[in-house]
Protein backbone atom coordinates (compact mmCIF):
# COMPACT_ATOMS: atom_id res chain seq x y z
CA UNK A 1 0.00 0.00 0.00
CA UNK A 2 1.49 3.40 -0.88
CA UNK A 3 1.76 6.20 1.81
CA UNK A 4 -0.48 9.14 2.81
CA UNK A 5 1.36 11.14 0.83
CA UNK A 6 -1.32 13.84 1.03
CA UNK A 7 -1.46 13.54 4.86
CA UNK A 8 2.21 12.59 6.21
CA UNK A 9 2.86 14.59 9.31
CA UNK A 10 6.97 13.12 9.89
CA UNK A 11 8.19 13.49 13.37
CA UNK A 12 10.87 12.22 15.48
CA UNK A 13 8.86 11.04 19.35
CA UNK A 14 10.87 10.40 22.28
CA UNK A 15 8.66 7.64 24.26
CA UNK A 16 9.85 6.55 27.65
CA UNK A 17 10.46 2.97 27.23
CA UNK A 18 9.17 1.53 30.84
CA UNK A 19 5.97 3.39 30.52
CA UNK A 20 5.29 4.05 26.50
CA UNK A 21 4.56 7.40 27.70
CA UNK A 22 4.79 10.17 25.32
CA UNK A 23 8.20 12.26 26.58
CA UNK A 24 8.37 15.02 23.38
CA UNK A 25 7.78 14.89 19.71
CA UNK A 26 9.47 16.95 16.53
CA UNK A 27 7.85 17.77 13.67
CA UNK A 28 9.48 19.02 10.21
CA UNK A 29 8.05 22.19 8.84
CA UNK A 30 4.80 21.54 7.15
CA UNK A 31 6.20 22.06 3.64
CA UNK A 32 7.57 18.76 3.89
CA UNK A 33 5.07 16.72 4.58
CA UNK A 34 6.45 14.24 2.18
CA UNK A 35 9.15 13.53 3.10
CA UNK A 36 9.27 10.43 5.16
CA UNK A 37 11.68 10.03 8.57
CA UNK A 38 13.15 5.96 7.86
CA UNK A 39 16.33 5.56 9.45
CA UNK A 40 17.85 6.26 12.93
CA UNK A 41 21.21 6.40 15.24
CA UNK A 42 21.96 8.21 18.18
CA UNK A 43 25.73 10.23 18.17
CA UNK A 44 27.79 10.86 20.82
CA UNK A 45 25.77 13.79 22.38
CA UNK A 46 22.72 12.34 22.65
CA UNK A 47 21.13 13.73 19.32
CA UNK A 48 18.96 11.41 17.15
CA UNK A 49 20.08 11.44 13.81
CA UNK A 50 17.94 10.43 10.98
CA UNK A 51 17.62 9.73 7.16
CA UNK A 52 14.85 10.27 4.91
CA UNK A 53 13.00 9.52 1.58
CA UNK A 54 11.39 11.81 -0.41
CA UNK A 55 7.75 10.96 -1.86
CA UNK A 56 6.91 14.35 -3.48
CA UNK A 57 7.74 15.31 -7.26
CA UNK A 58 11.26 14.06 -9.04
CA UNK A 59 11.93 17.19 -9.54
CA UNK A 60 11.98 18.69 -6.26
CA UNK A 61 15.21 18.04 -4.23
CA UNK A 62 14.77 18.41 -0.48
CA UNK A 63 17.63 17.78 2.68
CA UNK A 64 17.81 14.03 3.42
CA UNK A 65 20.04 13.81 6.85
CA UNK A 66 19.21 15.64 10.07
CA UNK A 67 19.43 15.57 13.87
CA UNK A 68 16.85 16.03 16.39
CA UNK A 69 18.15 16.94 20.34
CA UNK A 70 16.14 16.18 23.03
CA UNK A 71 16.42 20.21 24.05
CA UNK A 72 13.80 20.58 21.16
CA UNK A 73 15.71 21.08 18.10
CA UNK A 74 15.07 19.26 14.90
CA UNK A 75 17.20 20.22 11.37
CA UNK A 76 17.90 19.04 8.02
CA UNK A 77 21.93 19.30 7.46
CA UNK A 78 22.94 21.33 4.32
CA UNK A 79 24.36 18.79 1.70
CA UNK A 80 25.71 20.21 -1.61
CA UNK A 81 23.32 20.47 -4.26
CA UNK A 82 25.36 17.62 -6.25
CA UNK A 83 25.87 15.47 -3.53
CA UNK A 84 22.22 15.68 -2.49
CA UNK A 85 20.94 15.41 -6.18
CA UNK A 86 23.14 11.69 -6.20
CA UNK A 87 21.08 10.62 -3.54
CA UNK A 88 18.54 10.52 -5.27
CA UNK A 89 15.47 11.32 -2.54
CA UNK A 90 16.22 8.08 -0.75
CA UNK A 91 18.33 7.17 2.16
CA UNK A 92 18.51 3.58 2.30
CA UNK A 93 20.38 3.25 5.59
CA UNK A 94 22.43 5.32 8.58
CA UNK A 95 24.34 4.16 11.46
CA UNK A 96 26.34 6.19 13.66
CA UNK A 97 30.10 5.15 14.17
CA UNK A 98 31.34 3.13 17.39
CA UNK A 99 32.08 6.46 19.58
CA UNK A 100 29.13 8.50 18.25
CA UNK A 101 31.07 10.93 16.27
CA UNK A 102 30.55 10.20 12.63
CA UNK A 103 27.31 9.62 10.80
CA UNK A 104 27.28 7.20 7.74
CA UNK A 105 24.11 7.66 5.31
CA UNK A 106 23.92 5.58 2.21
CA UNK A 107 21.63 5.47 -0.95
CA UNK A 108 21.56 2.50 -3.01
CA UNK A 109 19.29 4.20 -5.51
CA UNK A 110 22.35 6.83 -6.17
CA UNK A 111 25.64 4.28 -5.49
CA UNK A 112 26.17 6.74 -2.96
CA UNK A 113 27.77 6.05 1.02
CA UNK A 114 28.08 9.12 2.99
CA UNK A 115 30.24 9.98 6.38
CA UNK A 116 29.47 13.21 8.24
CA UNK A 117 30.80 14.62 11.00
CA UNK A 118 28.35 14.54 13.77
CA UNK A 119 29.69 17.69 16.23
CA UNK A 120 29.84 20.29 12.72
CA UNK A 121 27.28 18.14 10.69
CA UNK A 122 29.58 18.37 7.42
CA UNK A 123 30.26 16.05 5.05
CA UNK A 124 33.69 14.51 4.99
CA UNK A 125 33.76 11.81 3.26
CA UNK A 126 31.57 10.22 -0.01
CA UNK A 127 32.28 6.22 -1.65
CA UNK A 128 30.23 5.48 -4.52
CA UNK A 129 29.33 1.67 -4.10
CA UNK A 130 26.95 0.39 -6.97
CA UNK A 131 23.47 -0.51 -5.22
CA UNK A 132 25.58 -0.06 -1.75
CA UNK A 133 22.92 0.25 1.34
CA UNK A 134 24.18 -1.63 4.44
CA UNK A 135 26.33 -0.08 6.86
CA UNK A 136 27.61 -0.57 10.12
CA UNK A 137 30.14 0.63 12.45
CA UNK A 138 34.00 -0.75 12.13
CA UNK A 139 36.43 0.14 13.56
CA UNK A 140 36.90 4.28 13.72
CA UNK A 141 34.84 4.04 10.05
CA UNK A 142 31.87 1.83 8.87
CA UNK A 143 31.44 -1.22 6.82
CA UNK A 144 29.48 -0.62 3.75
CA UNK A 145 27.59 -3.53 1.80
CA UNK A 146 25.83 -3.71 -1.75
CA UNK A 147 23.08 -5.26 -3.61
CA UNK A 148 26.20 -7.30 -6.23
CA UNK A 149 27.80 -8.80 -3.11
CA UNK A 150 30.60 -5.72 -2.22
CA UNK A 151 31.90 -5.39 1.04
CA UNK A 152 34.19 -2.17 1.89
CA UNK A 153 35.63 -0.30 4.39
CA UNK A 154 34.51 3.49 4.53
CA UNK A 155 35.79 6.43 6.68
CA UNK A 156 38.12 5.26 8.50
CA UNK A 157 37.48 1.36 8.07
CA UNK A 158 40.41 -0.86 6.95
CA UNK A 159 38.44 -3.34 5.52
CA UNK A 160 39.67 -4.01 2.02
CA UNK A 161 36.89 -3.95 -0.71
CA UNK A 162 35.91 -7.53 -1.72
CA UNK A 163 32.96 -9.16 -3.45
CA UNK A 164 31.71 -12.41 -1.93
CA UNK A 165 30.16 -14.74 -4.17
CA UNK A 166 25.87 -13.99 -2.47
CA UNK A 167 24.40 -10.29 -2.39
CA UNK A 168 23.32 -8.21 1.03
CA UNK A 169 20.13 -6.61 1.49
CA UNK A 170 19.59 -3.17 2.40
CA UNK A 171 20.68 -3.27 6.29
CA UNK A 172 24.13 -4.82 7.90
CA UNK A 173 24.03 -4.59 11.97
CA UNK A 174 27.37 -4.57 14.50
CA UNK A 175 27.33 -7.86 16.26
CA UNK A 176 29.98 -7.50 19.90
Amino acid sequence: AELNLESMDPSVSFVDAKTGDLIGQLRLSGDLHQLSIRHMAFDAQGSVWFGCQFRGPDSQRPQLVGYATRDGDIRLIELPPDTLGNLRNYIGSLAASRDGSLIAVSSPEGNTILAIDAASASLVATTVLDDGCGIAPDGPGFLASSGQGSLVGVAGSTVPQRVLGFSFDNHLRRLG
